[in-house]
């Protein structure tokens, strides 16, 4: 039996936090670019709601738009973004499964397998298919956007109230301000932009750490794991933790194996193979489960009780966080004064919510996904989550 001399680290804060930083630091790219893009076709179009430009006007600023789309791409644009990204996670996973395994383990850490460098190659390159996914989309949406700002009518003054201008305004301004669209994963769900963006890059970051954390493991001998869940986590998440699991594909069964320290065999009873509880709905998009190394005879690792009651006050921080997020778009994409301070005052309204919430329940504030570092790449404000700090930070 050889022994690993690397102890835990009493530092370490945990996967969770890694992906969430890193998923706030892509959307935080993204988001500022649509924002930019918002405000660059909202006080082009405002004008035109009022006089309709004429043709060469029209395409002289279509022209422009189309320019300053091409120029933020190209800007957002790093092929090596992806990789650096999933290389934080492999090394951040591999370190994990050393400090789990730090006090005893078997054989010898020859580097991960074949097959998790190839599972973590893969997630690379679907993370680097979303980022260019992204700046496809925004090449192209503000001169589509502007067009269809201008192009829009009004079947009527409404309710006799507003007049025919005020109605189209209201009806570009909507259409604005749901940002920019059109992304849709693999289970077809629709994303805006900031929010494909993290769901993106939290989703390849957990699986690329996982198989650095798996693989690691296995180098030292261990091809069983536990998963481990948040207090919030779904119920389907929560269906799958305080069991063993095995990653190398062994069946589900009872199987006697060496105790990890003493010199006699204990029964394992093995859930099934991890790719099993993968194919049942653990490791979602956004996910932020975890898997931990087990060996026989050693202490399973705490398994946190699913509370139904932190997973349906999270869903509606969510919400709540959403609204605001939503309330801001509107903001950028307001034409007048009147209406972006009307929009002020809701966006207020709205945190008032949220700190209500966050009284009644105790959940944790995330202000940053309420002040747009999360959407829009506005830089946090004092007492708020940062972003990716020191070593992890993607360097752009």
């Amino acid at each position: 039996m050889a022994t690993f001399s690397a102890a835990p680290n009493p530092n370490y804060q945990g996967p969770a936090n890694l992906i969430e930083q890193l998923g706030a630091e892509v959307a935080s790219i993204y988001g500022d670019a649509e924002r930019q893009m918002i405000e660059a076709v909202s006080s082009r179009a405002a004008r035109g709601v009022d006089v309709p430009p004429s043709v060469a006007e029209r395409a002289r600023i279509l022209g422009e738009l189309r320019q300053q789309g091409e120029e933020l791409a190209e800007r957002l644009r790093d092929d090596a973004l992806a990789a650096r990204i999933v290389s934080i996670a492999e090394a951040d996973g591999r370190a994990a499964a050393a400090a789990a395994l730090g006090m005893s383990a078997r054989g010898t850490a020859s580097g991960i397998s074949t097959t998790s460098a190839r599972a973590i190659a893969a997630t690379a390159l679907d993370l680097s298919s979303s980022l260019d996914d992204m700046s496809n989309r925004i090449t192209r949406w503000m001169p589509d956007a502007y067009q269809r700002v201008i192009s829009m009518t009004s079947a009527g003054i409404l309710s006799g109230v507003e007049t025919l201008q005020q109605s189209q305004r209201r009806a570009a301004e909507r259409f604005l301000a749901r940002g920019v669209t059109g992304f849709t994963d693999r289970a077809g769900r629709e994303w805006r932009i900031g929010t494909y963006a993290e769901m993106a890059t939290r989703t390849n970051v957990n699986r690329a750490w996982q198989e650095a954390n798996i693989g690691q493991a296995q180098s030292f001998g261990i091809s069983l794991c536990t998963i481990v869940i948040g207090s919030s986590a779904c119920s389907v998440c929560a269906s799958h933790a305080g069991r063993v699991w095995s990653t190398d594909g062994r069946p589900a069964g009872v199987y006697p194996m060496p105790h990890l320290t003493d010199d006699r065999t204990v029964d394992v009873v093995v859930a099934g193979p991890l790719s099993a509880a993968i194919a049942n709905g653990w490791r979602h998009p956004n996910c932020r489960c975890t898997t931990v190394p087990y060996q026989p005879g050693g202490a399973m690792q705490p398994a946190t009780v699913h509370s139904p009651e932190a997973e349906a006050a999270r869903d509606r921080l969510r919400e709540l966080e959403r609204r605001v997020r939503d309330l801001k778009r509107r903001e950028a994409a307001a034409f007048d004064d009147v209406t972006k301070a009307d929009m002020r005052r809701r966006i207020r309204r709205a945190q008032r919510d949220i700190r209500a919430h966050v009284d009644e329940t105790g959940i944790g504030r995330s202000n940053y996904r309420e002040q747009l570092s999360f959407s829009d790449g506005r830089t946090p404000g004092p007492g708020t989550t940062p972003r990716a700090p020191g070593p992890r930070a993607i360097n752009r």
